[in-house]
């Protein structure tokens, strides 16, 4: 079963905390649209399907509701446990479970898994570049000896390290958001051991800085309008976005168009109009102004009330009206925004792996030594440990 770690910009585990009845998404007439981020999924050509009938949508069970997916899935593997450090101090001031995936996805026949995250990471990680990060990944995914998807596994350094070896990695783009992917095999063997024999796995992955944001309380259904409409300061956390696909070599090629289809049909941001509120934002000298958006009202914000920047747009934000949802949902508004003006996807590019036939005995030195490519990287790095999300 495909498996995937992102340990070095995720978050620390919180321990015996309840696990919320978190909303993810709903299946439209258009696709699956996430309730919280602005974000959708179209659907499969004329189908009404997101993926092609090999594969099963794994973190959904049917149920009564209108979703169109069922519930999602709240087992020990399909949740992750995070904490949250509102003031940087190092310990963490709240804890609370949210679901791993958006989605994912198994084939019916083989190893294949295709999946779709967002999640929350602090305000210390949110500057490092992506490709770290999936250099970072790599690493995490040899020490473990597997390519992971469990937030909660924290990976020892001083565990052995199986082979690994990056076939390729680059800058692309998701509907014009910057991006970095990776493409990479791991062993089921350290390097000193690995012979022609030895089993690969191996995972494409796209990691998209994204605009949206996550506030702890924004797993509430309804929050209710507090009498006076005083709003209050949120903290909120950068949240990306990471898209993925894991399969034995043999098989990988076959089905990697599915996952390259799969990330064409993400589009980022278009459903809520806030321009205007973005415009006086920036009018009002805030480089980001986040909020929280419960039915249709603003209800908290990540500004102080006391800064003069609250104080000049305090007034259009409690004018600013919303389309009404049963959830609560987050928005990130920026003075500049991070998408291209072109909106252009290049991640998943099938010449990537031209150089790289599956099964081929290419060289390998446990993340050390990656293949000879022009756009292969060194896996090794000092992968800082996970600590609580902060500020």
């Amino acid at each position: 079963m495909f498996r995937y770690t992102l340990s070095v910009v995720l978050l620390a585990l919180a321990s015996c905390s309840p696990v919320p009845k978190f909303p993810i998404g709903v299946l439209h007439e258009d696709g699956f649209r996430h309730v919280t981020y602005d974000y959708a999924v179209g659907l499969l050509g004329d189908s009404e399907r997101l993926m092609g009938n090999d594969w099963r949508l794994d973190n959904y069970v049917a149920s009564t509701t209108d979703s169109g997916l069922g519930d999602p899935k709240v087992t020990e593997e399909y949740m992750s446990r995070i904490a949250f450090d509102h003031d940087g101090d190092g310990v963490a001031d709240t804890r609370m479970a949210i679901p791993t995936f958006d989605l994912l996805f198994k084939h019916r026949r083989n190893d294949g898994v295709i999946f779709l995250s967002t999640f929350p990471i602090s305000q210390y990680d949110s500057d490092r570049d992506l490709s770290v990060m999936l250099r970072d990944y790599v690493e995490s995914a040899s020490h473990a000896g597997r390519i992971t998807h469990n937030y909660r596994q924290r990976t020892s350094r001083t565990s052995a390290q199986m082979a690994s070896r990056i076939l390729t990695t680059r800058a692309v783009s998701v509907d014009g958001f910057p991006a970095h992917e990776v493409i990479f095999e791991v062993a089921n063997v350290q390097q000193l051991e690995l012979t022609p024999d030895a089993r690969w796995e191996r995972g494409h992955v796209v990691l998209v800085r994204t605009e949206f944001v996550f506030s702890h309380i924004q797993s509430n259904l309804q929050l209710g309008v507090p009498y006076g409409r005083s709003l209050d300061a949120q903290h909120f956390y950068p949240v990306l976005m990471v898209i993925g696909y894991s399969n034995h070599p043999d098989e990988f090629d076959t089905h990697q168009s599915d996952f390259r289809t799969l990330v064409r049909r993400i589009r980022i941001g278009g459903t809520l109009d806030h321009e205007t509120l973005r415009g006086h934002a920036r009018d009002c000298g805030v480089e980001q102004l986040d909020v929280l958006i419960d039915w249709d009202l603003v209800m908290h914000t990540s500004l102080e009330h006391s800064s003069d920047e609250w104080d000049c747009v305090s007034d259009h934000v409690l004018d600013a009206r919303f389309p009404p949802a049963e959830w609560v949902r987050t928005l990130s508004l920026r003075r500049e925004s991070l998408r291209a003006a072109d909106r252009a996807t290049t991640a998943g590019n099938p010449a990537l792996l031209d150089a790289f036939p599956p099964a081929s005995p290419l060289p390998s030195a446990g993340g050390e030594n990656p293949v000879a490519s022009p756009a292969a990287t060194p896996t090794t790095t000092d992968a800082h440990s996970s600590t609580p999300t902060g500020s």
